[in-house]
């Protein structure tokens, strides 16, 4: 009887695709493997999902293709790998193939050892997911590293961007030496190569990445770190899966029977939920020295106006302090709200101004002032997450410039100092100020109590974008879809140059959002989107 094998290709399709394997090549194809079968007119290296001897039915005019090769020397993917990828694609809503299209590029090595696909590292208890706050949790990060590679496990710390991975992996890299790995693009390939091949071969080493490096050939993992794991940045937004590594991360723990570990100064809402829902622990905050509280200064901007006090597009006070910053050797560090302002510029000589999220890149020994310009547009923003995320950026800042020797002033400029967010950080108490925030999702039935999708149209015509749109929304309400539909309206941050509407799914928790997305996803099938293209955001940030 024949035998056939269903192979994944690293290509945007919704289905595996099935071939025939030749007899000389039956004893070498097994699933994991990795083979050669042609895909239209060219040849694809895929993986074998599975194997069966499923046949055509008789008098079918059905024929499968062959297997034309096996790749012996590129690594064999374990099983629960595969299954980690088929989560990706299910709970984010892509194809398969587009998951393997980025993992894949992962596992093109040649490998240094034989490996089963079989062998597992199991700790001996797996908790639940742990929280670490405070400003000097790097040090409690390497404890529990050193625990993990002591006892044979791999590690994988999770840093929303470049310049936060390259800052812990300088921090830790006195400790570990060459066990620890830098890994994201702009890293040399010979590095990037030596993880691959060490995590493959088993051997105990850790490795600071980004979203990438949950595709990464681990084989003993051990433990996980999601650092700065309220940062938006650690959702992925440029191409598909369009993940958001910490949640990623905690799946992953489960099925690898990792511990997880989540750091920030203050938590997220979502890990706030789970700590009061007692899903995750809270662990005490690390903090080794007492900190003086950093000056805060919050100033009405239209005041300022009105009494001639404002210098272009800093009140009077700001430059008063500013001056006397730069006259003592530090830097001024200015973050710009606006959403309009897209790049980091260089400011005046001494000045230095960046986009809000890009403000840990800027903390420096030599900063001695921050000051937020246009806080009102960071808060006014048409995002459900605004307040909460202009929150941590807040409390970041002020922790950190807390922790100066001496401590630096934080400054705040805005239009409109009656929003409650300005009282709330004066407050020491962040997590009263979260628990108002989750009373508050609560209602307008917003995540974390409920979840969330998200269908972004786009095209070069606004008239395209917006009737495309439209037509999903109307098929969505004619088809009793089982969420709250809101929109379409245009998101944060259009560019200028393709035009796009948003609609927003809200699913209440009492459904079970699979058979929910699956639903959604055949709607969406049923009507095409051209010449528009209909981006699915799952659990947006």
């Amino acid at each position: 009887m024949e035998t056939y094998a269903d192979i994944l290709f690293p290509l945007a399709l919704e289905n595996l695709l099935t071939y025939k394997i030749p007899g000389e090549f039956a004893p070498e194809v097994f699933p994991g493997k990795q083979v050669q079968a042609p895909v239209g007119q060219k040849s694809y290296t895929g993986i074998v999902w599975r194997i069966h001897k499923n046949e055509p039915l008789p008098g079918s005019e059905e024929t499968y293709k062959e297997v034309t090769g096996v790749e012996k020397s590129l690594p064999v993917i374990p099983e629960q790998t595969l299954k980690f990828w088929e989560w990706i694609a299910r709970y984010y809503m892509c194809p398969p193939g587009t998951v393997a299209k980025k993992a894949l590029s992962l596992w093109k090595f040649k490998r240094r050892s034989v490996f089963s696909g079989t062998e597992t590292f199991l700790l001996p208890k797996v908790g639940k997911p742990l929280y670490i706050s405070g400003p000097e949790r790097i040090g409690f990060y390497g404890k529990q590293l050193q625990n993990m590679i002591e006892a044979g496990g791999q590690c994988l710390i999770l840093e929303p961007d470049r310049a936060a991975c390259e800052n812990i992996y300088e921090k830790l890299l006195p400790l570990f030496g060459q066990t620890l790995f830098c890994f994201h693009s702009k890293r040399p390939m010979k590095e990037q190569s030596r993880a691959q091949k060490e995590l493959y071969a088993g051997n105990p080493c850790i490795v600071c990445g980004m979203h990438h490096a949950l595709f990464l050939p681990f084989t003993r993992l051990g433990l996980i770190l999601v650092d700065m794991e309220e940062h938006p940045g650690h959702k992925k937004q440029d191409a598909a899966p369009h993940l958001h590594s910490r949640d990623t991360a905690l799946m992953m723990g489960q099925m690898f029977r990792a511990q997880v570990i989540l750091g920030s100064v203050i938590p997220s809402l979502e890990t706030f939920y789970n700590l009061k829902k007692n899903k995750f622990q809270h662990l005490a905050e690390v903090q080794e020295k007492n900190f003086l509280r950093a000056p805060l200064i919050i100033i009405d901007t239209v005041k300022s106006l009105i009494s001639n006090a404002m210098k272009g597009v800093l009140d009077i006070k700001t430059v008063r302090t500013a001056r006397e910053v730069i006259d003592n050797g530090k830097e001024v560090l200015l973050v710009e709200s606006d959403p309009d302002y897209l790049e980091d510029a260089p400011g005046d000589s001494g000045i230095k101004v960046c986009r809000p999220y890009r403000l840990h890149h800027f903390l420096e020994e030599k900063t001695g002032m921050i000051c937020f310009l246009h806080t009102e547009k960071l808060l006014s923003r048409k995002h459900f997450r605004a307040t909460e995320q202009a929150l941590h950026l807040a409390v970041h800042a002020l922790t950190w410039a807390s922790s100066q020797t001496p401590a630096i002033p934080v400054i705040f400029q805005t239009a409109e100092t009656d929003h409650p967010f300005y009282q709330w950080i004066k407050e020491e108490d962040h997590y009263l100020t979260l628990s108002h925030l989750l009373e508050e999702r609560i209602r307008y039935n917003y995540p974390p109590h409920t979840r969330m999708i998200g269908l972004t149209v786009s095209h070069a015509r606004k008239t395209t974008a917006g009737k495309k749109a439209s037509e999903i929304g109307e098929m969505l309400v004619k088809a009793d879809f089982p969420a709250r539909t809101e929109g379409p309206f245009c998101p944060v941050g259009t560019r200028k140059i393709v035009f796009a509407y948003r609609i927003q799914l809200i699913i209440p928790r009492n459904l079970n959002a699979q058979n929910v997305k699956d639903r959604l996803a055949a709607i969406i099938k049923q009507h095409s989107c051209s010449p528009a293209q209909c981006r699915i955001d799952v659990d947006p940030a």
